[in-house]
């Protein structure tokens, strides 16, 4: 059976405010009426609404405005909170006392957005709980995910789309795979990402050894980095500013993907009734939101879908992307990586479908 994904279209540069208003007219037409009865949610749930909060600087991330909107009728039926987890690499969203301060400066706060901001692995992103991947599971049979996201009772993915430099793009599954997993389960999904330094290119400036989170890199007549320390989060690849780190980028992608979906299982197992995802095809850029800086959006801004089918989500959103551009526009941004494996093997664990119809709202 197709799922449905609702579709917004979006023409010229509507506000946040609009943006948020154009959500909950997709969140009601996908869950059935304005009470939200239809995903079984009760006035005493909590529900995660996951969101990036956008790394220092970064102006493509979905405004606080938006999500306020969205928040505030959330709560008329539930008890919601925005919610991200501490990333594993260094920088101003590796603890939850900075992570919170960025979300402020970004606007994400109660006075903005009607609810609580809550980092779902603590203080230092090691509050987590150990949990079995159900279905058919390639890697993983046990992981962790973040304690709150263990604790809530439904997840509301709000996801920007973009580009990925390991996964090709990301947006719903990559939002829940990584990024409501505890910091063992980060470490899981990039456990066979191993980069090596290509010597003819590096110019020693220190910027992957200040970044690395695991102290695996160091400097003599090139950087070096030490497999045994290495567990694979990708940051010196970002950082790198002569693209001197290299890796094995079909296995590492191809693995990473499957792993990341088999995490998105893992988080929403037990919440997948009282669960739906929102995509936002604006400011489409060929890096993710954890850039900082104002990078410029690639493409014209398409819409904003909405599902209960997580799958569905992400596949509509590539798909609506590839018409807009052409084909083969998303594999032209990062050619090693068939970002489609992550949908494939989301749909073979049981997560949901890559049949959709879309619904214009």
């Amino acid at each position: 059976m197709k799922a449905k994904v609702y579709f917004y279209p979006i023409a010229g540069k509507p506000s946040p405010e609009e943006l948020g208003n154009a959500a909950v007219k997709l969140f009601q037409a996908g869950s059935g009426d304005k009470n939200w009865t239809s995903a079984k949610a009760s006035a005493g749930d909590f529900i995660a609404v996951k969101i990036h909060f956008g790394e220092k600087g970064n102006q493509g991330h979905i405004k606080a405005e938006t999500a306020g909107v969205l928040c505030r009728h959330l709560k008329k039926k539930a008890r919601p909170f925005l919610t991200d987890t501490n990333t594993l690499y260094r920088g101003e969203r590796d603890n939850a006392w900075n992570h919170l301060m960025i979300a402020s400066e970004h606007g994400f706060s109660i006075e903005n957005c009607g609810v609580p901001v809550i980092i779902s692995d603590g203080l230092r992103g090691q509050s987590q709980v150990e949990v079995e991947v159900k279905g058919e599971a390639q890697f993983v049979k046990k992981t962790f995910i973040a304690s709150d996201i263990s604790l809530c009772d439904g997840i509301v993915g709000l996801s920007h789309m973009t580009g990925h430099l390991l996964t090709g793009f990301g947006s719903t599954i990559k939002n829940l795979g990584m990024g409501c997993a505890g910091r063992g389960g980060k470490l899981n999904q990039h456990s066979d990402v191993k980069p090596a330094v290509k010597k003819e290119t590096c110019v020693k400036c220190g910027q992957c050894l200040k970044w690395c989170p695991a102290n695996a890199i160091s400097l003599s007549d090139k950087a070096v980095i030490d497999k045994n320390k290495c567990y694979g989060c990708g940051e010196c690849f970002a950082v790198c500013p002569v693209g001197a780190i290299k890796h094995s980028w079909q296995q590492s992608s191809d693995g990473l993907q499957k792993r990341m979906a088999e995490h998105a299982l893992a988080a929403l197992t037990g919440r997948e009734a009282k669960s739906s995802y929102f995509n936002f095809l604006t400011h489409f850029t060929k890096d993710c939101d954890c850039m900082g800086g104002s990078e410029e959006p690639l493409i014209k801004d398409i819409g904003i879908l909405f599902s209960t089918d997580p799958v569905a989500v992400d596949r509509a959103a590539f798909d609506l992307v590839e018409a807009q551009e052409g084909s083969g526009f998303i594999k032209k941004l990062w050619p090693e990586n068939d970002s489609c494996i992550q949908m494939q093997h989301a749909e073979k664990l049981g997560l949901g479908t890559q049949e959709y119809e879309l619904v214009k709202v």
